[in-house]
């Protein structure tokens, strides 16, 4: 049963990969027919056509189905305006409505709960993969504005929390100049971390996210940007690919100083049993004693507002004597479980997985759906 719930957990977490990465937010209003023009959140009173109280301050419902987004509101302060998410999202306020994702949306609590505003993450829009045609014409019905992010890289995720020349989740809730200092907060935090950890030899760390097959971080993806801020060098070469499936005697070969193995399923399995769930095995090739270490942080594979927090991890992990900075925004509240030296039982173990605990499914995190095994 623990195993399945880990699971769904990743294959969820890294559907937020999926739907949490390239940084320029899209927003697309809706309208409702000649006659009838879009109503914003501005000029909608507050609680119209809900049996819920919205935000008394804004009068904006959010039902938000990217995970990334999720976390940048609530960082904003804009938690209390969330009234629905989409399944599996580690940043969800509590007690807010769950109502699917992208591709399997809820649309009868969708509409139990009328929302002002609806949130997607549509990373590369296809005809599979694009606003709802049956979410598009409830939107013109019940004039709900639908707004649209991309949301890739570390760059993608800073301009959809702030930008001054497209729409933005700052002004979103009408907080640009918070999301502004927010971005700015970020941006100068890991340019700290950048020049605290530099060397001219850094070691070459390979990044795992999934196990069935083995699936690996590459270069162009947010987390490979926080791993040169935190002192390390992808292990893998730039013609890869962004999530890479990588054999064993191709693993042999890359030789990594270190393995970094991103497990959110053990971190959130924590939290939910207050009890630490054993990692499962790396099946890894003789002859490669590059050290593992495991971070478990629950919002390790989401590219959002808490990537200075996982890229201090990072640091702690390729460069555990280093003194890393404290204060506010540097993640040093997070519990050291979640950057833990590998376990007992899983140096170099060549026991086989049992199953398939990678990115596997569209709902929205930091990996995109095309490095499901």
């Amino acid at each position: 049963m623990r195993r399945m719930m880990r699971s769904a957990i990743v294959q969820a977490a890294t559907c937020w990969a999926q739907h949490a990465l390239v940084g320029v937010a899209l927003m697309v209003v809706i309208g409702c027919g000649a006659d009838s023009a879009p109503v914003s959140p501005a000029n909608k009173p507050a609680g119209e056509n809900s049996a819920e109280p919205a935000n008394a301050a804004s009068g904006t419902r959010i039902a938000c189905l990217s995970p990334a987004v999720t976390q940048m509101l609530a960082d904003l302060g804009a938690a209390d305006r969330v009234i629905a998410v989409g399944a599996y999202d580690p940043a969800a306020p509590p007690d807010v409505a769950i109502v699917g994702d992208l591709y399997r949306i809820d649309y009868e609590k969708l509409l139990s709960i009328r929302p002002t505003d609806i949130i997607l993450q549509i990373n590369n829009p296809t005809a599979s993969r694009s606003v709802p045609a049956r979410l598009a014409e409830l939107a013109r019905r019940h004039r709900w504005t639908i707004h649209t992010f991309k949301i890739e890289t570390a760059a993608d995720s800073l301009d959809a929390l702030y930008s001054p020349d497209a729409p933005c989740v700052g002004s979103l809730i009408d907080q640009p100049d918070k999301a502004r200092a927010l971005r700015d907060r970020i941006e100068h935090q890991l340019d700290q971390l950048t020049a605290l950890t530099h060397s001219d030899a850094p070691p070459r760390v390979l990044m795992v996210v999934g196990l069935s097959p083995l699936t690996c971080v590459g270069h162009g993806t947010f987390l490979d940007r926080l791993l040169t801020s935190a002192g390390g060098v992808n292990a893998l070469d730039q013609t890869a690919g962004a999530w890479p499936a990588v054999d064993r005697e191709r693993l042999l070969n890359l030789a990594p100083d270190i393995i970094i193995r991103f497990d959110p399923s053990r971190g959130s399995a924590a939290v939910a049993t207050h009890e630490s769930a054993a990692p499962e095995p790396l099946n890894l090739p003789d002859g490669l004693d590059a050290p593992i270490v495991v971070i478990d942080d629950p919002l390790a594979l989401l590219p959002s507002t808490t990537m200075m927090r996982i890229a201090r991890q990072l640091a702690a992990a390729i460069h555990p004597d280093l003194p890393l900075p404290a204060g506010e925004g540097w993640g040093e509240g997070v519990p050291q479980s979640t950057t833990a030296p590998r376990a007992e039982g899983i140096e170099n173990s060549n026991t086989p997985s049992p199953g398939p605990e990678g990115p596997t499914s569209p709902g929205g995190r930091g990996v995109p759906e095309s490095a499901a095994p």
